[in-house]
């Protein structure tokens, strides 16, 4: 939904349960998504629990994002003192991802 492709996707399996890992491609950027079999690793040490991605449009891809059917955390907010807007919701597994535009 943010202008990422699926560039690849594996499946790991352990004792634990099935690793299911998806990589994601917008132009040179690739993003490797690890989801594990148990909720609450991936919520554990060394696990990201929020990520931030600037944009353009903010409110147009917040608009999109919404007819998607996202869990906001927090609807749009214009943050003067760091000069940005910014909208927060869900991911899949509950990390916070972020969406940004400088003004």
């Amino acid at each position: 939904h943010l202008g990422f492709v699926r560039a690849g996707e594996r499946t790991i399996d352990t004792p634990e349960g099935t690793i299911h890992i998806l990589f994601l491609k917008n132009e040179e950027l690739v993003l490797e998504c690890i989801q594990k079999p148990v909720y609450n690793e991936a919520h554990g040490e060394g696990i990201f629990v929020h990520v931030a991605i600037d944009v353009t449009g903010i409110e147009e891809l917040g608009a999109y994002l919404d007819q998607c059917g996202v869990k906001w955390v927090e609807e749009l907010r214009v943050n003067s003192d760091v000069g940005n807007k910014s909208m927060l919701f869900e991911g899949p597994d509950g990390e916070i991802l972020e969406i940004n535009e400088k003004i």
